[in-house]
């Protein structure tokens, strides 16, 4: 059984089959949820939106384990993000539409394993620590790296 606040938590602990334990991907995984869950709910520092009204992504909360595992895969899988954020983050949406991508594709090669012309059976071998290299570190680093059009500094 793994822990977490459910709404940050990565996809495959929702999911009873998974044996693969944890792995870093899944803190880069749950850094995308907390980041896209912030941009929906504030208009600004300490500007929380209306309690009350129904907001985007409140079902992660709300929701049974079984109902977050399939809206998470819902946008894992949904080759056409657009982020529900509030115009006050719009400058984030380019690395939470860079990093879904990145989800998007690893877990679509996941679960459709690429088959080269040369093979006769689809190579059934896949890197889960990083989704096949689509989610390291390396990836989501070079994603933040610039803002709103300008290069960041370490």
């Amino acid at each position: 059984m793994y822990t977490g606040t459910k709404p940050f938590r990565a996809h495959d602990f929702f999911n009873r089959r998974w044996t693969g334990g944890y792995l870093y991907r899944h803190d880069l995984e749950s850094f995308f949820y907390a980041l896209l869950w912030l941009c929906s709910r504030y208009n600004g520092p300490g500007k929380a939106l209306n309690d009350g009204e129904a907001l985007p992504y409140d079902s992660w909360s709300t929701g049974t384990s079984e109902e977050v595992r399939m809206t998470k895969w819902d946008l894992l899988t949904e080759p056409e993000f657009e982020p529900q954020i509030t115009d006050f983050f719009r400058d984030f949406d380019s690395w939470l539409d860079e990093m879904q991508t990145q989800l998007f594709y690893g877990n679509l090669d996941d679960v459709h394993p690429q088959q080269t012309q040369t093979q006769t059976d689809v190579d059934f071998t896949f890197d889960v620590e990083t989704l096949g290299g689509h989610f390291t570190y390396a990836n989501v680093k070079g994603i933040m790296s610039t803002f709103d059009g300008v290069e960041l500094e370490e």
